[in-house]
């Protein structure tokens, strides 16, 4: 390797932009939907594989994993049986499908937060009544009542039962204590909007405000539990699109018809994010905005992720303008249902990497942390740095954001983000632009935010141009296999004039106007010369190849 000069310092003042915006997608299991679609495991692990990098690969952030559905589970519980659709024998299955999610997801650098449905715990859809005694239609039917619509029958929780929503909290904190998950996605956190036989099933017939304090209840105890487990594991709630009904929309209501307090959530803060399921288009009623806007007058501090919806072609047919109505309205991002629909989309406005929105109120999970640079140079057109974090810190790294600053351009540009393991990256770079980089190493947190560091960033200086003093602006002349380089430093903004030499005479083949820094010309080496006059700063210089 060239030699190199290696500068460490403490700052510099400006630092690389980082982009904070939730992109998630929902992976729905249950029926197999998105995954698994074989109960061979090898097949399994094969086709979330490639799911999760599909997810990578379109600069999506975050992925919402469903884990139960139809009252059957997607990880290792002591409550309930994993799901059918992954295995036909509970004991057959060869691996923990969520321990496996969760791999993928650090792996890759997103987040995965457990989409748990909560209340409604089995459809006729199912086709086969389950036949073990673990699941709560054989366990605790008394707890459940029953739905009628359109020919199927639904089986959901009573939130009224102390037991029930006591046996909810425990299964999410089962999860919640066992996988490094981001977060618990709820679902289903309601009543049907068809309940039948009230006294039957024992649902409390009185008020529609007792409902809503019911699944707020619930609601509470899951959030409580779960920030007592892991403070920093988010609790989302997914509701209907419609939180009440206005002048301007109407449809399926959260607050009237399925006792969803959504604002009431937000304000006593039992909530980090939603995701209300905004299924319209732009153009017909309920409009898209209309229905945002509404849910941005009620979400109070918490993060709102507008739901997509991706399975509808009219919808999937303007994600672009809905992404940018989005922006506008500044809410943390975007959600789409579900995989299979953006599996062959081109996310046009997610061409750059941002990182996931996170509510990180209260939270104080910071360190100030030491890197240890253990190398840093240039060869073969490729910055190399390498460093160590202490062990002892490695916890509090959840990334770790590369960012790269020549020295003519002002400003770091975010270069890549790495895992949280990684030691050492290679940045490929036209090492002609400048004769010294700075490069940042920036470790991020739990929640994505920048550690502070004693010192995260080096100076290296290019072996190229660093041998090449430029006198007093003196010109410097390279030879490649397909062209010269005319590399030229000038102190302001100004017209300079390149001569070649042919048959004893220069000819003019260049003017252009120089940038104030450093500044590359090519002339294809089909012309043959070995001489070259720069008219620079009222000054000419007389240039000759160096290979």
């Amino acid at each position: 390797m060239k030699s190199f000069l290696i500068f460490i310092f403490i700052s510099i003042p400006l630092i690389a932009q980082i982009n904070y915006e939730t992109r998630a997608v929902w992976i729905a299991t249950n029926y197999g939907l998105d995954w698994p679609r074989s109960l061979d495991s090898t097949r399994q692990k094969v086709s979330l594989r490639e799911i999760f990098d599909s997810v990578k690969a379109k600069n999506l952030n975050t992925v919402y994993f469903q884990v139960r559905g139809n009252g059957y589970v997607m990880f290792r519980s002591s409550y309930e049986d994993y799901s059918p659709f992954l295995t036909r024998n509970n004991l057959e299955q060869k691996f923990d499908p969520l321990q496996y999610a969760v791999k993928l997801a650090r792996e890759r650098n997103l987040e995965i937060h457990a989409w748990v449905n909560v209340l409604k715990v089995f459809s006729s859809r199912f086709k086969k009544k389950p036949v073990s005694q673990k699941h709560l239609l054989n366990k605790h039917p008394a707890w459940l009542y029953k739905t009628e619509e359109e020919g199927v029958t639904s089986y959901w929780m009573n939130p009224a039962l102390p037991e029930a929503r006591n046996y909810v909290v425990k299964l999410i904190s089962e999860l919640v204590r066992n996988y490094d998950v981001d977060g618990v996605h709820l679902d289903f956190l309601r009543y049907s909007n068809s309940i039948t036989n009230w006294e039957k099933y024992g649902v409390n017939k009185s008020t529609a405000e007792i409902k809503r304090q019911n699944i707020t209840k619930l609601l509470e105890e899951i959030f409580y539990e779960v920030k007592k487990i892991k403070p920093f594991v988010e609790v989302g709630v997914t509701p209907v699109g419609i939180n009440k009904n206005s002048e301007k929309f109407r449809g399926m209501e959260g607050y009237g018809e399925v006792y969803q307090d959504a604002e009431e959530w937000a304000k006593r803060g039992i909530v980090d994010y939603l995701v209300p399921q905004i299924y319209w288009n732009l153009q017909e009623q309920p409009k898209f905005e209309d229905v945002l806007d509404e849910w941005l007058k009620i979400k109070g501090e918490v993060n709102l992720i507008a739901g997509i919806a991706a399975y509808k072609n009219d919808v999937k047919n303007q994600i672009d303008e809905i992404i940018k109505i989005t922006r506008r309205k500044r809410i943390s991002g975007a959600a789409f249902f579900r995989f299979e629909n953006i599996k062959d989309l081109k996310f046009r406005n997610y061409s750059e990497v941002a990182l996931p929105q996170r509510n990180v109120a209260g939270f104080e999970l910071d360190k100030k942390i030491f890197i240890r640079f253990t190398g840093a140079g240039i060869k073969q057109n490729k910055i190399s740095i390498k460093w160590e974090i202490p062990d002892s810190v490695k916890n509090y790294v959840r990334a770790i954001l590369i960012s790269l600053q020549d020295g003519v351009k002002p400003g770091f540009e975010s270069v890549n983000l790495l895992n949280r393991n990684t030691d050492s990256v290679e940045i490929r770079k036209n090492l002609l632009n400048s004769s010294v980089y700075y490069v940042k190493v920036q470790p991020l947190n739990r929640f994505w935010k920048p550690l502070e560091c004693f010192v995260n960033e080096v100076k290296i200086v290019n072996p190229l141009l660093s041998k090449f003093t430029f006198g007093a602006g003196k010109p410097l002349m390279l030879k490649t296999k397909d062209e010269y380089q005319i590399i030229v430093r000038s102190p302001r903004d100004e017209e300079i004039k390149i001569f070649s030499k042919a048959n004893g005479n220069f000819n003019l083949v260049k003017r252009p106007i120089a940038k104030r820094g450093i500044n590359v010309y090519r002339i294809s080496a089909m012309e043959k010369f070995n001489e070259i006059l720069v008219e620079l700063n009222g000054k000419r210089f007389l240039l000759k190849v160096k290979n």
